[in-house]
Parts: C-alpha cells; structure tokens; sequence
C-alpha cells in the first residue's frame, strides 16, 4: 500500500511554508552541476543494490537499480531536507535529503517508482501521487525530466552525457554493493563499469575493476586493506587504504596512482599528495566535495589511516611487495605534509615505521631499519665494503648495510632525499 502523500505534503508545508524559493539553493550546492550522477551512485549502493543503470534521452534521465525498494522513511527522506532514514549514520554515504536535491539542477519534478511507491515531487519537498508505471519486480525507477525553467534540453542532455562519460573505473573502488553500472542511450556513449571482488583475507580484500565502451576495454587491480574504527554513533565503521597492483612478467608490482584525491566512499577536492588512496567516512562540507581538516572526527581517521598504513607495509614486506616505488609513494616530502596539516599524522607515522621496522629495501637482498642502512655514492662502494666493514668504519656497535642501489638520487629522488635529511643517514 503506498505512502499516504498528502499527509507529507500538508506536514512539508507546515515545515518549509508555502514559499520554497528558498530552497532554490539547494540545486546550486555543487561546483559541477552534473554532481548530482555520484549522489544517485550513493544512493544505490545505500540500498544494497548490486546493478545500476543510467539511460539518457533527449529529453529526460532514467535511473534504475536493483536496490531494497522504497518505504514510507525514504518517501519522507527524498521529499524532506537535511533528514535521512538513518540521520547520525555515517556508513550511509548517499542520504536522501539535501544530497538528493542536487536533482534540481536540471530538473523541476522527480519521479519515483518503487515497489508501491510512484510519486512525484514538486517545489522540492512536495509529494504528489503519480502515473503507475510498470517497473519490474524488485527495480526502482527515478526519472527526470528536463524541465529546468534555465536550461534547455539540448544543454541538460549534453551536459549529462558529458559526465557519464567522464566515470571512471575509480567509482567503484570503495563500494561494497554496486557490481555494475551500465551507461546508454542515444545521445551517450554505451559503457559498463565493473568491479569483481577476486579474494579476501581478514584484513583485505583484492579488487579487479573493468569498464568497457564504444571505444575500447579497461582494467584496474587494486589492493585495499581496512581497518575498523567506531564512531560518534556507536557505530562500527572502517578507514582503507587501496594500492594499484599490476603484472610484471610473473611477478605482481605495486605501482604509484596518477591522482590521489581523499576519498569520502567517492573522490572530493582535497588532495592527500600521496601516491595510493585512502578512503573513510569523512564528515563533508555541504555539498560532499571537501573535507573540513578541523573536524575532530576527521582527524581520528587519518590517525586510525595512518595506524593501517604501517600494518599495509609490513604485510607488503612480508609478501616482497614493498619496493622502492612503493616507497616513492609514501608521504615523504616535508613541505607537503606540515605539522598542523592534515595528513602530518601519516608523515610522523612513515617516519617512525622506518627507524622501528625493517622496511627499507637493502643492496645485499631483505629489508633494514634506518640506522641499519647508509646510502652509497657509487656501486664501487657497495662493492668494496662489507656490512662489517661498515659497521667498523662508521664505528658502530651493529652492522650496517648499504641501501638498495635503486635509491638513488636520479632514480628515487624523494626517497633518497628523505632517507639523508629526514632521517641523517648520510
């Protein structure tokens, strides 16, 4: 039995008035209006849905997925602002509520069916009952229309298509229900995303992400470890650390990312400068596209990060995964990680893991600590002297060995650079 809409709408106008040109704003929160594509991804993958499908038409959006259908608590969250069916729950990235009506930006009058729900919604927070369509079992349909009084279809449907081309692999990466997202329609490219969980361990989980398109095939393999953290809510939650994996002949190499914004379940604004992701359930600005550094939470996760990140590069270690690239990833430059700053902790935290840990790749094969290692000019040097020789030439009570001889200045740079000022092994 569906909702009863005229109670929401009554309840609604007594909430928000008769006037809701206020709530214009709401379509307006984002940078990029097409930001609207990740909220509906969000809200999906919210309500446990495994396919997700965007059809694109002349004149309106489609959106279906296979998700837990519609009740009374999401009529009320997607018709109300700023409410959710769960309102403290941090794991629910796609809230209905103020990230919904990142809609209006192309559309007036949102359509929904959904199990027995099929409504529209006017002025952005009015429900009114609507056409039965015929929907199959277990599907929800939004549409819609692009009846923006400012744009016209032909700037609505392009700018759409624009974006749904631009996903990537990466909007996949951190879900955990989402295994396909399909992109069609006769003014689009066709596309499928993919993400295949191919094992796990009790700490990680092995990701293999495909896409493919009118143009051609892709695939990414990741790494992503986690660890549990629980918050205000009592809630159990988790912070995650992903590292590109690729093949090298028979051997799998870990490989920097080209881009490493912080990932709140989807990429924001704010760059970590680090060569992998890290991803957590960051507490956002307004629109979902920074994250606030003075938020106390927001801090807790990068501490708990930054906890996992020496736990990720022992379990690398031990597996002979760690490698100077690997390395190279890690936040090393000083200028770029501050005291004060946000990711600092993860800096403090690589710093430490060096000097207590055997994680630095050695010349003559395994791992050193930091005060175990010197750093040769020449492969001369690395030659001639033994760790023994060593240790009596510095004049030290343990021996010592030379660093790899790919940690270079030509080669490594931040690395090489780190490990003599940061660390004084010269």
């Amino acid at each position: 039995m569906p909702v009863d809409y005229k109670a929401i709408y009554d309840e609604n106008i007594r909430r928000y008035g008769e006037d809701t040109t206020h709530l214009d704003l709401l379509g307006r929160l984002y940078s990029k209006r097409t930001h609207f594509i990740f909220e509906l991804i969000q809200n999906a993958e919210d309500a446990g849905a495994k396919e997700l499908t965007f059809e694109l038409f002349d004149d309106r959006l489609e959106v279906r997925h296979d998700g837990r259908p519609f009740n009374e608590a999401d009529v009320r969250g997607i018709c109300g602002v700023g409410r959710s069916t769960k309102s403290e729950d941090l794991t629910q990235i796609g809230k209905f509520g103020i990230g919904f009506k990142s809609v209006y930006a192309y559309t007036r009058t949102p359509r929904i069916h959904s199990g027995d729900e099929h409504f529209r919604i006017e002025n952005y927070v009015r429900p009114h009952a609507d056409e039965h369509v015929p929907v199959p079992s277990g599907e929800t349909l939004f549409v819609f229309p692009f009846d923006h009084l400012e744009l016209t279809t032909d700037i609505a449907a392009g700018d759409i298509s624009e974006a749904l081309d631009s996903l990537n692999l990466r909007t996949l990466l951190f879900l955990r229900n989402i295994e396909r997202i399909y992109i069609c329609g006769a003014t689009t490219r066709n596309g499928v995303l993919g993400r295949l969980v191919d094992s796990r361990t009790p700490s990680s989980r092995r990701i293999s992400l495909t896409g493919s398109s009118d143009t051609g095939r892709w695939q990414e393999n990741w790494i992503v470890w986690e660890r549990k953290v629980f918050g205000p809510d009592q809630g159990e939650h988790r912070v995650e650390i992903a590292f590109r994996v690729t093949q090298d002949g028979d051997r799998e190499r870990i490989i920097q990312c080209d881009s490493s914004p912080l990932v709140a379940f989807f990429p924001t604004e704010k760059d970590t400068s680090l060569g992998f992701l890290i991803q957590g359930p960051y507490r956002t600005t307004p629109a979902r596209d920074n994250i606030p550094d003075y938020e106390p939470w927001n801090k807790r996760l990068v501490n708990e990060t930054a906890i996992l990140l020496t736990d990720v590069l022992t379990e690398l270690r031990d597996k002979e995964l760690l490698t100077v690239e690997v390395l190279q990833a890690l936040p090393l430059e000083p200028t770029r990680f501050e005291p004060g700053s946000m990711f600092h902790p993860m800096f403090t935290t690589v710093r430490n893991a060096f000097i207590r840990e055997k994680l630095i790749p050695l010349a003559d094969g395994g791992y050193g600590r930091a005060p175990e290692l010197r750093l040769a000019r020449g492969t001369g040097i690395r030659d001639l002297l033994s760790p023994e020789q060593l240790c009596a030439l510095y004049d030290l009570p343990a021996p010592v060995s030379f660093a790899h001889p790919s940690i270079t200045a030509d080669r490594s740079p931040f690395l090489w650079k780190y490990l003599r000022e940061e660390l004084e092994d010269r």
